[in-house]
C-alpha cells in the first residue's frame, strides 16, 4: 500500500488530534532500535581496517586494556570485548569458536532491533564451541556437513563477545584467544580466508555525533522514510503485527514511501510528535527499571514484549547490554542512609558467610568517578574481583574497604580506592544463579563509619 501525503493527511485527520500524535509516539518509538542500531553500524563499520573499537563489516574490533581509558562509560574491568557487525544478506558468516577452557566468556548475538537471539559462552559451552553458520532470514542455499547453525531473523546482525581478563597477566592469553575467534563467509569455509585488511572507506562519516545524537538530529519525515526502508531487510518480529497494522494506516511498514516533503504543516506536526516520542524515550532511560535494595539499583529482568518505550529507553542507555541469564550490573551512588557516596568518608561493604554473590562465572565491585570513569590510584586497582586473592575473617565474613587512603597493609588486599570527592559503584554478576534471578539473595548495605 502506498500512502501519499493528502492520503496521510486525510487518515489522521480522521483521527482525534491527541489519537494522530499518539499514534505517530508509538510509531518512532517502535523504530527508535532499529535506527540507532543502524546507525551505530555505520559509525562502527567506517573504517578501512580493524582498531580496538572499530572495524569493516564482518571482521572483529578486538577490545583492549588501553579501550577502558577511552570515551566509553563505565569501562568493564572485567572482560575484553570483541565486536563485529555482519551483513548477513549475500551469505551465511561462518563463526569459529575457539575452546576457551576454564575462563569465563560469552557471545551475544543481536539482530537489527537490538534483540538478543543467541548465546554462546560458559553457560551453555556444551556445544558451542567448533564452527557456527549464522543464515539470514529467508537465505535458500544449503549448510554444509559438520556446521551447526543459528538463524538470525534479520540480515543485520551484531556479535559481542567478552573474555575474562581481570589483571594485566591475563593480556597475552586473551588477545591470542580474541584472534583464534573467526568470521568468515560459508563459501569461502575450510579454506585459508584471510579478510580484506584495507576495505574501502564506506561513507566517511562524521564520527563527532554520536549514533543518538545523530537520530536526534534527524526530522521526523526523514526518520520514518529511512525506518521503512531499514525494514525491508530487517523484518519486525511477528509479535508486533498487530502494531504494524496500525502504523501501516500513515505510510508506516516495511519497504512503504512515506511522502510527506510537500506539505509544510504535516511535517512539522510529524516533527512535533517525534520530538515528543524521542523526550519520553529519553526520560525513560534516565530512570531505569528496576528497584532499590540496601542502596544499590537493581535492574528488572522482566520481558517487556509491547512496550516500545521501554524497549527504546533500554537500547538507548545500553546498546549492548547482556541477557540477564549472562550478566547483571547494580549500581550505587549513596550509602545505606541516602547519603551519596564521597571518598571524605569510610565505608565497608560485608558479605558474611555463604551471602557472596551467587555467581557461576566471576563477580566483580568497580569504582567509577563522577564522568563514569575509572579512578586512578597508587595500585591501578579499579576493581575487587572473586578472582584476587582476598582475605576473608575467621566466621567466612568477606569485608571490603572502600576510601581514599590505604586502610593498612594488612587489610589493602581488599581495599577499593575511592576519589577524593563523589563515586559511583559497581557491582557486576557474571553467569547469576538462581538465587539472583528469583530474588532470593540481596547485596549488603554500603556502611559508612
Amino acid at each position: 500500500m502506498v500512502v501519499h501525503a493528502h492520503e496521510m493527511r486525510t487518515l489522521l485527520a480522521m483521527l482525534e488530534t491527541e489519537e494522530a500524535h499518539e499514534l505517530i509516539c508509538e510509531a518512532y518509538a517502535f523504530g527508535f532500535p532499529l535506527v540507532l542500531m543502524d546507525a551505530s553500524r555505520q559509525v562502527m563499520t567506517d573504517v578501512s581496517a580493524p582498531d580496538h573499537e572499530r572495524a569493516p563489516v564482518n571482521q572483529f574490533a578486538h577490545g583492549t586494556r588501553a579501550v577502558r581509558s577511552s570515551h566509553v562509560r563505565f569501562p568493564n574491568t572485567d572482560v575484553f570485548p570483541s565486536v563485529a557487525w555482519l551483513n548477513l544478506a549475500r551469505e551465511p558468516v561462518v563463526l569459529s569458536v575457539p575452546d576457551i577452557h576454564d575462563r569465563y566468556y560469552s557471545m551475544h548475538l543481536s539482530d537489527a532491533w537490538a534483540t538478543v537471539f543467541a548465546s554462546i559462552g560458559s553457560r551453555t559451552s556444551g556445544d558451542s564451541t567448533g564452527d557456527i553458520a549464522i543464515v539470514g532470514p529467508g537465505w535458500p542455499g544449503s549448510i554444509k556437513r559438520g556446521l551447526k547453525t543459528i538463524e538470525s531473523p534479520t540480515n543485520v546482525a551484531r556479535l559481542i563477545a567478552r573474555i575474562e581478563s581481570t589483571t594485566a597477566k591475563d593480556d597475552a592469553v586473551v588477545h591470542e584467544l580474541q584472534r583464534r575467534i573467526g568470521l568468515m563467509p560459508l563459501g569461502l569455509w575450510g579454506r585459508d580466508y584471510q579478510p580484506l585488511r584495507h576495505a574501502p572507506m564506506p561513507r566517511g562519516l562524521d564520527v563527532s555525533l554520536s549514533p543518538a545524537e545523530r537520530i536526534a538530529a534527524m526530522p521526523g519525515s526523514e526518520f520514518f522514510q529511512h525506518l521503512n526502508m531499514l525494514m525491508i531487510e530487517n523484518p519486525p518480529a511477528p509479535r508486533d503485527g498487530p502494531a504494524l497494522n496500525r502504523f501501516s494506516l500513515i505510510g508506516i511498514g516495511p519497504g512503504l514511501p512515506f511522502h510527506v516533503k510537500d506539505d509544510v504543516a504535516l511535517s512539522r506536526s510529524i516533527d512535533t510528535s517525534a520530538h515528543t516520542a524521542l523526550a519520553r524515550i529519553v526520560v525513560d532511560a534516565k530512570k531505569p527499571s528496576g528497584r532499590s535494595v540496601n542502596g544499590w539499583w537493581m535492574p528488572d529482568c522482566a520481558n517487556r514484549d509491547g512496550d516500545y518505550v521501554r524497549r527504546a529507553a533500554n537500547a538507548l542507555r545500553d546498546l549492548g547490554a547482556a541477557p540477564p541469564e549472562d550478566g547483571i550490573t547494580l549500581r550505587a551512588d549513596a550509602d545505606t542512609h541516602g547519603r551519596p557516596l564521597s571518598g571524605i568518608d569510610r565505608y565497608l561493604l560485608r558479605f558474611l558467610d555463604g551471602q557472596l554473590p551467587p555467581v557461576h562465572g566471576l563477580w566483580s565491585l568497580a569504582m567509577y568517578n563522577t564522568r563514569d570513569g575509572l579512578v586512578q590510584n597508587r595500585l591501578g586497582r579499579h576493581a575487587i574481583t572473586s578472582r584476587q586473592r582476598l582475605t576473608f575473617g575467621r566466621d567466612g565474613t568477606l569485608t571490603i574497604y572502600i576510601q581514599h587512603e590505604s586502610p593498612g597493609r594488612a587489610r589493602e588486599s581488599n581495599w577499593l580506592p575511592a576519589p577524593r570527592d563523589h563515586f559511583i559503584l559497581s557491582m557486576r554478576l557474571y553467569w547469576p544463579g538462581p538465587e539472583f534471578l528469583e530474588d532470593a539473595w540481596t547485596p549488603p548495605a554500603i556502611e559508612r563509619i
